[in-house]
């Protein structure tokens, strides 16, 4: 949804379309920013967990730096292209979207409905 208000706001000439847009995707950019990291630490071996961590935000810091990139002015960072860079956050969503099944469940989650929570509160 946020991707068609963004990428169609300019077509439309509605800057209430961009600005909601960019709502809708920095609410979920602040969700993915804490939740991300907590179901990675959950489902990682303890062994793996810093370095786990350490990837999410090389992957975070990359990320920012490709769309530094991709709005130079001689790719998308134009007057007529910046519609595409905004829309172009779909890929990541999809992606998302297609990974979510093969995603464990986390420990927890799976000791909460085994209905084991004082396991689930140690951390077993």
């Amino acid at each position: 949804m946020a991707v068609v208000l963004e990428g169609f706001s300019k077509a439309c000439g509605s800057y209430e379309m961009l600005i909601l847009g960019r709502f809708f995707i920095g609410f979920n950019s602040g969700l993915n920013a804490g939740l991300a990291p907590m179901y990675l630490a959950e489902i990682s071996p303890m062994h793996l967990r810093g370095a786990v961590g350490t990837v999410y935000q090389l992957v975070v810091t990359i990320s920012i730096l490709v769309s530094q990139i991709l709005g130079l002015e001689g790719l998308l960072g134009t007057s007529t292209k910046w519609p595409w860079l905004l829309a172009a956050t779909i890929i990541p969503a999809i992606f998302q979207v297609c990974t979510l099944p093969l995603c464990p469940e986390s420990p927890k989650f799976t000791l909460l409905n085994k209905g084991k929570e004082i396991e689930a509160q140690r951390g077993i």
